[in-house]
């Protein structure tokens, strides 16, 4: 057990790296709502890998289904089970993982025992999947009505054409009918191992107690699966789709394999993002003195494919809006220039949402499982995040290819 403490903040995380790969982080909080949540590397992106000797492609949208599905056990709803402990759980699934967790005041090992027993025992039947995929159908057509959720991965298709990464996360109607029990028991023997999982506890919790119940709970074979990653090139274009909403929504979407790791280069391209965009920057100045926007864009940084920047908002032109945000961005990288008192700004403003985020239990284990990508725990974000100079915010600026997708949502 290795105990990491940031002496500026007296923030304290614990953490145990098991003989069978599992990584486990506690993090000590004096709070009465305690949460704790298991991590799988397996995202709506992984849909090829080789397992066995055989190479596997699943339909899209298999993750998202497996994580619904992993509710439902022989003896019924996992979700009773919790609310019958006093407990809220659920569970959510992105590009590159998928969640469980649970957050209760009242009987967390006998919780914190169901989790772990749940996630690896999967129960697939043909007879029941029916049911699921018209349940999931629904939630994609909920979102298919979604302005800023539309734009985003249109804007994606557009730059990443045929690429997982491009493809909205529940997949579509049309994939999931491909999804059957097989399907679903394969995925969980490749991705639902010790070694692609990860366990966070936050709360008023005893460490030692959580280790030696995840050393009994965690079964020790691990799979032998392989990704199979491929690389696809940046093609660009604008793609509109029409909706209800009489603002339009838009998403600008750029290449930004900046080359370091996943977690400092998000950072450094939040940091990029409020620079140029936020309602103090130039940009901004300039899209509401034209009268097109109210709002400034928001940012953000995704790493599948290399990493990828994206720049949304709500805009009556977004096409020009998009246009400000291309010469915002080129500009920089061939002017040369850091604004220092901006830069100042913008990583204080980042330092402060990190460490008010680490103050909620919940918010600071959903950080912590993304933060494990690279083993690093708070301690050792908030000293990265400290150590950022402009010259690392010009480098990944000028990593963002001139290469970009638009989507835009609306009439």
């Amino acid at each position: 057990m290795v105990v990491r403490l940031d002496c500026g903040t007296n923030y304290e995380t614990i953490y145990k790296h098991f003989s069978n790969g599992l990584k486990l982080y506690v993090i000590p909080k004096k709070r009465k709502i305690k949460t704790a949540a298991v991590v799988f590397n397996a995202g709506s992106c992984d849909t090829e890998f080789k397992l066995d000797g055989g190479i596997y492609s699943v339909p899209l949208g298999t993750a998202h289904f497996v994580e619904h599905r992993m509710f439902e056990q022989s003896y019924g709803s996992v979700s009773e089970k919790f609310t019958e402990l006093g407990a809220e759980s659920n569970a959510f699934t992105d590009s590159g993982k998928t969640v469980y967790y649970f957050r209760t005041a009242e009987n967390f090992e006998e919780c914190f025992k169901l989790l772990l027993d749940f996630v690896q025992k999967p129960y697939f039947r043909n007879n029941e999947l029916e049911t699921e995929k018209k349940i999931i159908a629904s939630e994609i057509k909920m979102y298919a009505d979604d302005p800023s959720w539309q734009s985003y991965f249109a804007a994606l298709s557009m730059l990443y054409p045929n690429s997982p990464v491009s493809e909205e996360i529940a997949g579509s109607v049309e994939s999931i009918q491909k999804i059957n029990a097989d399907t679903l028991y394969t995925f969980h023997k490749a991705f639902y191992t010790p070694e692609n999982m990860t366990v966070v506890c936050a709360g008023n919790v005893d460490a030692e107690r959580i280790i030696k119940i995840t050393e009994n709970g965690i079964n020790t074979e691990n799979s032998s699966m392989m990704r199979i990653n491929r690389r696809y090139n940046a093609v660009g274009g604008t793609k509109k789709v029409v909706g209800s909403n009489n603002v339009p929504s838009y998403t600008a979407a750029f290449p930004a394999n900046i080359g370091c790791g996943k977690i400092k280069a998000g950072f450094l391209y939040r940091i990029l993002g409020d620079m140029l965009f936020s309602e103090s920057s130039e940009a901004f100045a300039e899209m509401s003195g034209k009268g097109i926007c109210t709002e400034a864009p928001s940012v953000a940084y995704i790493s599948e494919n290399g990493g990828i920047l994206t720049v949304s908002g709500w805009s009556e032109k977004p096409e020009e809006i998009v246009k400000i945000i291309n010469r915002t961005l080129q500009s920089f990288v061939y002017g040369g220039r850091v604004d220092s008192i901006a830069f100042d700004r913008a990583v204080k403003r980042l330092l402060g949402e990190v460490m008010k985020a680490l103050d909620d239990t919940h918010i600071c284990i959903t950080a912590q499982s993304e933060w494990n990508k690279e083993r690093l725990t708070a301690p050792e974000i908030i000293s990265m995040i400290k150590s950022i100079r402009e010259r690392d915010i010009y480098y990944a600026a000028e990593k963002t290819e001139n290469v970009c997708g638009t989507g835009i949502y609306g009439k």
